[in-house]
């Protein structure tokens, strides 16, 4: 198995797990297809934990352009906090570069809290 294939496949699991109809407004297949694609995906959704919420997802506001990017991925999801007893948000911009209409590298990853 290759790392692609793993990344791919964990990401796959969390976007079918999470049950959510977004999965048609992002094309997951531009990101999917290249292995920094697959593995940033992996990494945004790996990287915000547990969650006691469905995952949700969609393209990310870019304040440079002012509209939402295409390029850019946002998920995000609440957790219930058992010490503060109520529910937070957490969520997640993976910032992807494409050159030419390939990918060629995850820019970043910037949680909010």
């Amino acid at each position: 198995m290759t790392i692609k294939s793993f990344a791919a496949g964990l990401c796959l699991f969390a976007l079918a797990a999470s049950g959510s109809a977004q999965a048609d407004d992002v094309d997951f297949a531009r990101f999917m297809k290249y292995p920094a694609g697959a593995s940033g995906i992996a990494a945004a959704i790996g990287g915000l934990g547990n969650c006691d919420t469905p995952l949700w997802w969609g393209y990310a506001y870019d304040e440079a352009k002012g509209e939402e990017n295409k390029d850019h991925l946002f998920f995000a999801c609440q957790f219930y906090d058992r010490v503060e007893e109520d529910m937070f948000d957490k969520s997640v911009v993976a910032k992807f570069v494409f050159w030419d209409d390939k990918l060629v590298q995850l820019e970043s990853l910037t949680y909010l809290p």
